[in-house]
């Protein structure tokens, strides 16, 4: 259980839950409640990969097995939901602080579908893709206006790819250094109240410590993935 006065989070075995103690604005990619939305919770939930299905396909869809997730674990509010094969061995969390300002990064990770961008396509309709994810997300204490959210998704893909090629994993398509999975999720999360900041690039305070939390936390669960040698 990690403890904030923003928000919680607690670890199973199928699921990392973060529950805000207010609503929240965020912008990811998720598959459920994904874009920008004002949420109450995250889930990062595990699946048995021969059951993910490719995403035209009819049943099931990931946004409903999350929602059915998230009601499992009774949360209330909107929820955004992200999905995953992964361990949740592989999660880490890391915060950095700079005088009043905090930013806190959550990741967990495989590599089944390790990728590099431009990589050939390896799907077609009806097929079932092979299994992964980096599952990368952050908060940060201060409101963020959309633009500076848009950045902080760029940040933090920023940080993924240098990782991956600091760590050298290769892509299971081509043998290039992958810049990631085929599946990957990220999100931002902030307060809603408060003055948004209107930027969070490399030259400020906050870009800063979200470029070091994101990293931090990439570094430690790629690691454990590589020392481990877990295929997913």
């Amino acid at each position: 259980m990690i403890k904030d006065r923003f928000f919680r989070i607690e670890k199973t075995d199928t699921a990392i839950v973060q529950r805000f103690s207010e609503p929240v604005s965020a912008l990811s990619s998720a598959s459920l409640n994904g874009g920008n939305q004002v949420i109450s919770n995250i889930i990062n939930f595990k699946v048995d990969p021969a059951n993910i299905q490719a995403p035209d396909l009819d049943f099931p869809k990931p946004g409903t097995t999350l929602q059915c997730a998230a009601d499992s674990f009774n949360l209330q509010g909107k929820t955004l939901g992200m999905m995953t094969s992964a361990s949740m061995n592989s999660f880490r969390s890391q915060k950095m602080t700079h005088g009043d300002l905090e930013v806190s990064a959550f990741v967990t990770n495989g590599l089944g579908n390790a990728r590099a961008i431009g990589d050939d396509h390896d799907t077609s309709e009806g097929s079932q893709p092979p299994s992964g994810t980096i599952n990368l997300w952050a908060f940060c204490n201060k409101s963020l206006d959309q633009n500076a959210m848009v950045e902080a998704i760029m940040m933090m893909t920023e940080a993924k790819v240098a990782m991956m090629y600091h760590l050298d994993f290769k892509s299971r398509i081509s043998e290039k250094t992958a810049t990631g999975t085929g599946t990957d999720c990220t999100a931002i999360t902030c307060p809603i109240a408060g003055t948004a900041l209107p930027y969070i690039g490399k030259h400020t305070v906050q870009g800063e410590l979200l470029g070091k939390a994101c990293l931090a936390v990439l570094e430690q669960s790629l690691s454990w993935h590589r020392n481990n040698q877990y295929k997913r």
